[in-house]
């Protein structure tokens, strides 16, 4: 029976969602230590990692903890809750979320027949494409002190993550690095902060045309994410789109959402069409029960889709609650406290070296603060070694 399956992976998802550190790749590999089924197992999987990708933007926007699919929500999300939007950016994930769902249900059985034509010819010219965008993104800084600080914040992040990603000095250096570039190096700029402002009530918020097309655009280049690997990174697609599309802070926050969720479906439709696994749950999956066919592949769509839609309703019921105990607690104590949860996690994963790794992940971090320039240029730790595997 499917529900008992189903509804197990929707309860993992909730955890790893709000516990930050608790990746669902972790959760999915202890999966496979335990006495189920295999397809049950691969349900189980598929929903938690559905149900994560939505709820994780709780603790990026409020407690500024990101993982890989909301590494950049941070920024945005950060700016909203300091301004008393939480709330606004809470409704605009979970309607951006519903949106792109929908979207996926029409797009999804075109993405079939498109990605493996599209698989065989973007890859030439990815390269190029990259370092040229990459360029014009460090001049929006505009003057040449700033962009000068840039390029070092860029390229100082990128050696950071071509050295460990061309190495097996970690066992999840991802997670190691950005909770020093994002989480570390924000509590540190908060340490003395008692509280978070006021939030306003969400009241006449709606749909716009601008918030559909900026989700169309994430839903489509989600899609993207599941041609190549070591380019696929949502985060890294969001960093690219943001000075084309010029969007402002609400619609980054929809834009990488519908790019996370997009790329979690189409990663199913990837590892059917072509046999690559370009998310972590979806190459467990495939250790569980290969290649999968046409229909089982409809079928984990339906799980993902479905798990996705029940983590909104979730988000939307849990925001107010989070923000009333995060309003009655002292945050200098909830930073401590958070700070050794942290720590302890990472020393969980790597031990000692991956601590030193996110002590020097936290003090470049705060670079872009302290030079005055956009944290977004930490992105480098992707984009570099992106690059040099395209370029090679």
């Amino acid at each position: 029976m499917v529900f008992l399956p189903l509804m197990f992976g929707i309860v993992l998802g909730i955890l790893a969602g709000l516990l930050p550190g608790l990746h669902p790749n972790a959760l999915s590999q202890l999966l496979t230590y335990v006495q189920l089924d295999k397809f049950d197992g691969a349900v189980v999987i598929a929903a938690s990692a559905s149900v994560n990708t939505v709820l994780s933007v709780l603790p990026a926007i409020f407690l500024f903890i990101p993982e890989e699919t909301t590494i950049l929500s941070v920024l945005p999300g950060q700016r909203m809750v300091n301004c008393g939007d939480g709330l606004k950016a809470v409704w605009i994930s979970g309607m951006s979320a519903l949106i792109a769902i929908a979207l996926l249900v029409l797009l999804v059985p075109v993405a079939f027949f498109v990605l493996p034509i599209a698989y065989q010819s973007v890859r030439p010219y990815l390269g190029p494409v990259m370092l040229a965008v990459t360029g014009f993104y460090l001049l929006q800084e505009k003057s040449c002190h700033k962009i000068m600080s840039a390029c070092f914040v860029f390229f100082l992040s990128g050696f950071l993550g071509w050295a460990l990603l061309s190495s097996s000095i970690l066992h999840e250096p991802l997670f190691v690095s950005f909770l020093g570039l994002f989480a570390l190096s924000s509590m540190a700029f908060s340490i003395d902060k008692v509280a978070i402002p006021h939030q306003r009530w969400v009241t006449d918020e709606r749909i716009g045309k601008e918030l559909v097309i900026v989700v169309a655009v994430g839903v489509v280049l989600g899609g993207l994410a599941d041609l190549l690997p070591a380019v696929g990174s949502p985060a890294q697609l969001a960093t690219f789109a943001t000075p084309l599309l010029a969007i402002d802070s609400p619609s980054f926050l929809a834009l990488t959402m519908a790019i996370s969720i997009s790329h979690l479906a189409n990663s199913f439709v990837a590892l059917h069409t072509i046999d690559k696994a370009r998310v972590g749950s979806t190459a467990i999956i495939r250790e569980l029960i290969g290649r999968p066919d046409l229909q089982t592949t409809l079928f984990f769509l339906l799980v993902v889709l479905l798990a996705a839609a029940v983590a909104v309703a979730l988000l939307w019921i849990l925001a107010i609650p989070l923000i009333q105990f995060l309003r009655r607690t002292n945050l200098k104590l909830l930073n401590a406290a958070l700070f050794l949860y942290l720590v302890v996690s990472v020393l969980f994963v790597d031990g000692i070296v991956g601590l030193l790794v996110s002590i020097v992940a936290a003090a470049i971090g705060m670079l872009p603060v302290l030079l005055g320039v956009r944290r977004t240029h930490l992105m480098g730790f992707l984009i570099v070694p992106t690059l040099a595997f395209l370029l090679a």
